[in-house]
């Protein structure tokens, strides 16, 4: 695949009094940035470092900045950095808020999407007959598209399609990951509190894709990780190896409990995510390996998780134990049983500002996956402990935190 050099003028973006500085600084730090991401696959944070993953915030706030600053139409309207291109938006599962914010992003970058609905597809396997639908379904793929963005039900689809396929492929959603939640997430925590270090998020719920995603680039980026479920709805066991193994090499802060309280307790950021979801199978919480899905009428699951859940609900009396001016994430489709309205609706909560977030970290994963770009605004300070360089020479020093990794029993 022919490699695209994407850069707009970065003089045009800056005040003009730090135009020359600011150009220094960005390139500077783009330089710093690791190797390419173009022509890889986007299935799960595990596979990217911290520099990458703090790389695709930054453009995804770089281009927000571009597109919705009235100065800025002019310059919005002329780039179009993937005109040309086409991306394949596979849906298995449908959701709303990845079919609008994938094919609304890839426009505003001047590329063509085509929906391709379940019905479209197959990725099925008959050893005994022979039949490959996955292979014939990815050879098609290659063959009219540049990247395929995938919404899948189990994880093992998405590593076919990746195995299979000769374009970069995207995870939209699968049983065991959804990594643009989590980068949406890191963007709409960023911007709310100018920093990702050192912040305390908590989640509460059930062991599933979200909170996977979650931990894994969440404790890259230097959260303090505290994940409460109740017994049996853990996360995965390979995950949890995952995440103790990075956060024991950055030496974070990581807690698992199945008390709310405790994971909550003055926690800056509370996140839940359903417990109810026809995509429970395979791949999922502990307890979801060996249950049907949801889509299959199982009511008497449906109860039982309820029962499960009692007392894992954020309502006031469960934020009351957090820090002051804690904040609230939901990743949709939302039920009362989960949350309260009162929590919900709350002016803490960033509900709909991640759902638009999601947007530009989509458009920011494709544009790296399909182009090399770099950001023109300056690199945001994600450790939040220095103000934005103003001249040519950035001479700021990293302090080192020392933080003690801790599991709950």
């Amino acid at each position: 695949m022919m490699n695209i050099t994407v850069q707009r003028s970065l003089l045009q973006r800056c005040p003009p009094v730090y135009r020359l500085h600011s150009w220094c600084a960005a390139q500077r730090n783009y330089a710093s940035q690791t190797s390419s991401m173009v022509a890889r696959d986007f299935l799960s944070l595990k596979y990217y470092t911290d520099s990458e993953i703090t790389t695709l915030l930054w453009t995804a706030l770089d281009l927000k900045q571009l597109f919705t600053s009235n100065d800025q139409s002019t310059e919005a309207a002329q780039f179009k950095p993937l005109r040309g291109k086409t991306v394949a938006l596979l849906f298995q599962k449908r959701d709303l808020g990845t079919r609008l914010s994938s094919e609304t992003g890839l426009h505003l970058l001047g590329g063509t999407s085509v929906i391709i609905s379940p019905e479209d597809i197959d990725l099925t396997v008959q050893l005994e007959s022979g039949h490959n639908g996955i292979k014939a379904t990815a050879k098609i793929l290659s063959t009219f598209t540049d990247l395929v963005l995938a919404r899948v039900q189990s994880h093992d689809d998405i590593e076919d399609l990746s195995r299979e396929t000769n374009v970069p492929v995207i995870n939209g959603f699968s049983s065991l990951h959804n990594p643009l939640q989590t980068l949406s997430d890191l963007m709409t925590l960023q911007e709310h509190f100018d920093r990702l270090r050192g912040l305390s998020v908590a989640w509460v719920g059930d062991g599933n894709n979200a909170i996977n995603s979650l931990l894994l680039g969440g404790i890259k980026m230097g959260l303090d990780m505290r994940v409460a479920t109740p017994i049996g709805y853990e996360c995965p066991v390979g995950v949890t190896r995952d995440a103790i193994n990075i956060a024991t090499g950055l030496r974070s802060n990581l807690m698992f409990t199945n008390d709310p309280k405790e994971a909550v307790h003055k926690a800056d950021v509370i996140v839940t995510d359903t417990w109810i979801s026809n995509s429970n199978g395979p791949n999922m919480g502990t307890k979801s390996l060996n249950l049907p899905s949801l889509s299959e009428g199982n009511e008497l699951e449906r109860v039982q998780r309820i029962q499960d859940f009692a007392g894992f609900q954020i309502n006031h009396k469960l934020m009351s134990h957090a820090a002051p001016g804690c904040v609230f994430l939901h990743s949709l489709p939302r039920g009362q049983h989960e949350v309260t309205d009162h929590v919900f609706n709350m002016k803490e909560s960033l509900v709909w500002k991640s759902m638009e977030n999601r947007r530009w970290t989509t458009m920011a994963v494709m544009l790296h996956l399909l182009s090399e770009y770099k950001p023109s605004i300056l690199k945001p300070s994600f450790d939040g402990n220095f103000p934005p360089v103003k001249d040519g020479f950035d001479t700021r020093v990293k302090k080192s935190v020392t933080k003690i990794f801790k599991r709950s029993k």
